[in-house]
């Protein structure tokens, strides 16, 4: 599986969220309807097995409208990033995720309902604020 068939099936995410797991490594989950988990999970399995023993960046992107971003996962396994765009994060969770990219540079990154099947490591997850 390629970066842009990950990339299409992740965009359809419509959800982004911080979970309080046992771990004390921080985790974001996107959400997915119930109909795409199987195929989200497969994305997630390969994009697993592309990334292993690299490391894997987070960015979560401001965009243009205010409460829209774009993540995007880099890593130098993938010749370009796997851009998740356009999604909707809640003022309050962005806030939390922000302070906790502050404190702790790495977290995961995961799939609501599925977190322990798609883990994915995220070494370093920064914040990149709108430049005009």
């Amino acid at each position: 599986m390629d970066r842009l068939v990950i990339e299409s099936i992740l965009a359809d995410a419509n959800e982004v969220a911080l979970v309080d797991t046992q771990s004390s490594v921080p985790c974001i989950c996107l959400g997915f309807e119930d109909a795409n988990m199987e195929q989200v999970k497969h994305a997630f399995e390969e994009l697993k097995k592309l990334t292993a023993n690299k490391d894997v960046s987070l960015v979560i992107c401001e965009t243009l409208v205010n409460g829209i971003y774009d993540m995007e996962i880099v890593t130098d396994a993938l010749d370009e990033p796997v851009r998740i765009c356009n999604k909707v994060v809640e003022q309050q969770t962005l806030k939390d995720i922000r302070e906790i990219m502050d404190k702790h540079p790495s977290l995961i990154l995961a799939v609501r309902g599925a977190e322990a099947d798609t883990e994915l490591k995220i070494n370093t997850a920064t914040y990149k604020p709108h430049q005009l």
